[in-house]
């Protein structure tokens, strides 16, 4: 008999809110509602309840526990998620899992569920809140550390050092199991012949088409990328171009930027890109660049792994496990405009060599071993 799970999240699992965070929970539901009995609860936004989910060509109802605004900022919807105290009846003694993948959503619950009878199970989405003090963060801090200390087991995406130091940190105030866990490509979707004979063809060009999709805030650090490709372009690639995908705070100010630095026509802001029509910016690119200061283990970085594009970035928490230097990207000495440009130059010299090695470690993040290793760490709960 399957074990009845409860899916959680503060969304409508269609879009809002968009992200990497969405695409990886529309990942691996299809295998959680293969494994278990699946329920999965969610929230209107605007008034509009959101339509069901089709998982594995069954339709799945969105339970309502809430409604969120668009014509707000996300950091009041936020604490919606304690809407869930309302709904104590439809959660007690009727589920053998909760997933959450919000912090406010494990908090409602921790406070309604018999942790003897329900394993509580939440989802953290990075670590880059420790490094990232924009009033976003700072409001959602006290969730994330009520949602740890009720779980049973804590996901955490990123790499395997930073999530056993995180660990380390909070082992006085939960009994909490942590795991690193990766997040789900979609390999199927990449067309990886074409992708092979790409990077042949291309082996003996200079790079001439960078990219970086995600969001533009200062965590981010998308003007250092900015300044580094000035220089790039200057130093005798005057035809290079820089596409940058997204949308946030910091548009305004790079606008200006790639004008005051005579760039104009060398960077492209496209603004926030479809994630389907991101593929085929990917299959055009030559190179991924990120000047973060903290991920998870970054969807955006995976798929470049699977156009074949090497990555270059900081040694920067879930980055340095996942970006293995000149191996699969170059990490930068420091986060200096000076370094990323030298290495933009020098990943001229073996960028052959290293994307043929980033469509290999592609496939270690296809969606199906990332949802079994989900499954699998879940099941492990019932056997202490």
């Amino acid at each position: 008999m399957k074990r009845k799970m409860a899916f959680v999240d503060l969304t409508n699992f269609k879009d809002w809110p968009m992200g990497g965070m969405l695409e990886y929970e529309l990942a691996i539901l299809p295998y959680l509602a293969e494994y278990y009995e699946l329920d999965i609860w969610g929230y209107s936004v605007n008034g509009i309840a959101p339509a069901p989910l089709v998982l594995n060509g069954k339709e799945y109802p969105v339970y309502i526990c809430g409604n969120c605004s668009t014509n707000r900022r996300i950091i009041p919807n936020f604490w919606k998620g304690l809407s869930l105290l309302g709904y104590k009846n439809d959660f007690e003694d009727k589920y053998d899992i909760v997933y959450a993948h919000t912090g406010s959503c494990m908090c409602a619950i921790g406070n309604m569920i018999d942790r003897k009878k329900t394993k509580l199970v939440y989802h953290q989405h990075g670590l880059s809140y420790l490094t990232d003090f924009q009033m976003r963060s700072l409001i959602q801090r006290p969730s994330f550390y009520f949602a740890q200390k009720y779980a049973h087991l804590v996901f955490v995406v990123s790499d395997e050092t930073s999530t056993n130091n995180y660990a380390a940190t909070h082992a006085n105030v939960t009994k909490a199991h942590y795991q690193s866990i990766g997040s789900p490509i979609d390999i199927s979707q990449f067309d990886m012949e074409y992708i092979k004979r790409k990077v042949e063809n291309r082996k003996d060009v200079e790079l001439k088409k960078f990219l970086y999709t995600g969001r533009l805030s200062k965590n981010k650090n998308v003007k250092l990328l900015v300044t580094a490709f000035e220089r790039y372009v200057k130093n005798g690639h005057s035809d290079a171009v820089l596409n940058i995908a997204g949308s946030g705070e910091e548009l305004d100010l790079l606008k200006r930027m790639k004008l005051e630095l005579g760039i104009n026509n060398n960077v492209n802001l496209l603004g926030q890109v479809p994630h389907d029509e991101i593929y085929d910016l990917l299959k055009e690119a030559d190179v991924f660049v990120t000047a973060s200061e903290g991920e998870g283990c970054s969807i955006s970085v995976l798929e470049a792994y699977a156009s074949g594009l090497p990555v270059i970035c900081g040694r920067m928490p879930g980055l340095e496990g996942q970006v293995i230097d000149n191996e699969t990207g170059i990490f930068v000495r420091d986060m200096t405009a000076e370094c990323f440009h030298e290495a933009m130059e020098k990943m001229n010299t073996c960028r052959y060599r290293l994307s043929l090695n980033c469509l290999k470690e592609a496939r270690n993040y296809d969606k199906s071993i990332i949802a079994h290793k989900i499954i699998e760490c879940i099941e492990d709960l019932f056997k202490e």
